[in-house]
């Protein structure tokens, strides 16, 4: 007798509760002169909630601690131009880095991991104390980008030659720039010149790999992003983790038992996507409607499908779930659920009023199912 999946006996909120407690915070580091715009920035990159003013915990004198679900910045206080502050500025920040390090140097989890150094074009110069502190944190080999912030305040000519000035003194270092108006108009003439999503590739490219979910998942808005992490690294995991539960080939009939990985799989998916707040709406769809569609598939629809896809499949009732086959199956289901949260997503951000049963039901669950697994095919 087949081993049946029993989607009331999973502990979706134990499960969705392991994936979140999985996922290695990366630690941001922003500095700057006073008034140049950070926290314009982070909200712009992670939402308002992150950097709300007065919301951080003073971690030194001059440092704030914003904590994310995964992800921490760190806002330096910044400094006046001109003033004392400037020293003391250069001691907060290149002392800081260092305890972090001292402390725990096996702590990796607890050391900066780089660094977003904000300059206000509008002041058109650079520091002394800016072109001293980037040079003492990239010595401490933490990966450190500079944004030139407010280019609305400053022609193109002289912002060329603050760009000039810092290619010249730092030539390997990361540039971009930076803008953030209400005004459609002068968003549309800025649109060169703000380098937000090379800013967010840059950041999530030289973190480690076990620290980018955490960047991922903490974007707001970014969806194409998080649907290539998800193509890229999520699914690839789960469709291992099935064929490793296929190594030894099961009968089709048992082929519930791949369902506990899929699961996983896919509250992984909507935790990427940052649908946290929908999976209790998204478990019982999940359970009612999805799941219980892709068990009658994998026990009729799909088996012929896979028996084209797949030599020696066969076709026979007593067909035989080998690592290739769980791994096709967990494949579509994997790039279904990405695409449902993807159109999901999309819609929310185009200020759609949607409707969850319409995204997440049977009829866009089987269309959608159907196109993936023409994909896998296709691919095979």
């Amino acid at each position: 007798m087949g081993v049946e999946f029993k989607a009331d006996a999973f502990d979706y909120e134990a499960e969705y509760e392991k994936i979140k407690n999985q996922v290695v915070k990366p630690n941001i580091l922003l500095c700057g002169a006073t008034g140049v715009g950070k926290s314009s920035l982070v909200n712009d990159v992670f939402g308002e909630n992150l950097a709300a003013v007065g919301a951080g915990e003073p971690v030194t004198r001059g440092t704030h601690r914003y904590e994310g679900e995964t992800i921490t910045i760190y806002d330096s206080e910044g400094y006046e131009i001109g003033s004392d502050r400037q020293a003391h500025y250069r001691e907060e920040i290149i002392g800081w880095i260092d305890r972090q390090r001292r402390e725990d140097p096996e702590a990796v989890e607890d050391q900066i991991h780089e660094v977003w150094y904000c300059i206000s074009a509008a002041n058109k110069r650079i520091t002394d104390t800016d072109f001293m502190l980037i040079r003492e944190i990239q010595e401490k080999k933490v990966p450190v980008a500079l944004v030139f912030t407010q280019v609305d305040g400053v022609e193109a000519e002289e912002l060329e030659a603050l760009q000039q000035t810092a290619r010249e003194e730092f030539s390997a270092m990361a540039l971009f720039t930076y803008a953030v108006t209400a005004d459609e108009r002068v968003q549309t003439l800025l649109k060169p010149y703000i380098q937000k999503e090379a800013l967010i590739d840059w950041a999530i490219g030289v973190l480690p790999e076990y620290l980018r979910e955490g960047l991922i998942i903490a974007l707001k808005g970014c969806i194409e992003k998080k649907r290539d992490h998800v193509t890229q690294r999520v699914i690839p995991k789960y469709t291992v983790a099935v064929a490793g539960v296929g190594a030894s080939p099961i009968p089709f009939s048992d082929a519930m038992v791949l369902m506990p990985v899929q699961m996983a799989m896919t509250l992984h998916i909507f935790n990427v996507y940052g649908l946290s707040k929908l999976k209790g709406t998204a478990a019982s769809l999940l359970e009612t409607q999805i799941l219980g569609q892709l068990g009658k598939v994998m026990a009729g629809t799909l088996v012929g499908n896979l028996t084209k896809l797949l030599p020696g499949f066969g076709t026979a009732a007593g067909m035989i779930i080998n690592a290739g086959v769980a791994s096709a199956i967990t494949l579509t289901l994997g790039l279904t659920v990405s695409t449902l949260c993807f159109n999901y997503s999309q819609a929310v951000l185009a200020g759609i009023s949607v409707d969850v049963d319409e995204f997440f039901g049977t009829d866009a669950f089987n269309d959608i199912f159907d196109v993936a697994m023409r994909r896998v095919k296709n691919n095979g």
